[in-house]
């Protein structure tokens, strides 16, 4: 059996050598015509965080081979929740933080639902997160992001092949 047939939704990941530790979701594939499961994960940025959320355990976390990791798409999309998971915030945020990073910044997408589905962006790959997550003790607030300054990340970041035509 192979460790990724291992991994279930809400896993805790890290590969050797890094301090690093993700949270993966995973969501089915639905008859709706989604035809493959979404696979994302999330970083948890130190310690504090960490342990702020109950349900989390160090001992759950599972070393796994960095290709594994890589099969996981990366979500910086945070939405701040209550502790009975309704909304306390519908600002969805923009996190990051550098690899080994206890500390990074948070940004709001000022953007539409339109504007965020346009982008390319999934609803899926956005996690829900505490208020001890969501103070302002370990993110740094940063200028909100617009569609104007999201848009041309993104297209730089997509492929672009052309084909010739058969001479």
């Amino acid at each position: 059996q192979s460790i990724v047939a291992q991994i279930s939704d809400g896993d805790l990941l890290t590969t050797k050598g890094s301090f690093d530790i993700y949270i993966v979701k995973l969501v089915p594939a639905t008859a709706s015509g989604q035809a493959a499961a979404k696979k994302f994960k999330r970083l948890i940025l130190n310690p504090a965080i960490f342990n702020s959320y109950g349900h989390l355990k160090w001992e759950n976390v599972k070393t796994v081979p960095s290709s594994t990791l890589a099969e996981y798409a990366l979500s910086e999309f945070v939405i701040e929740v209550n502790p009975d998971g309704t909304v306390f915030d519908p600002k969805v945020y923009k996190v990051s933080s550098a690899p080994d990073a206890d500390s990074g910044e948070r940004r709001w997408l000022n953007i539409t639902a339109q504007e965020f589905e346009s982008l390319g962006y999934d609803w899926d790959s956005i996690y829900q997160i505490n208020h001890t997550e969501a103070a302002e003790n370990f993110y740094t607030i940063k200028p909100p992001l617009t569609y104007e300054a999201l848009r041309p990340a993104v297209e730089k970041s997509k492929v672009i092949s052309f084909s010739r035509p058969d001479c």
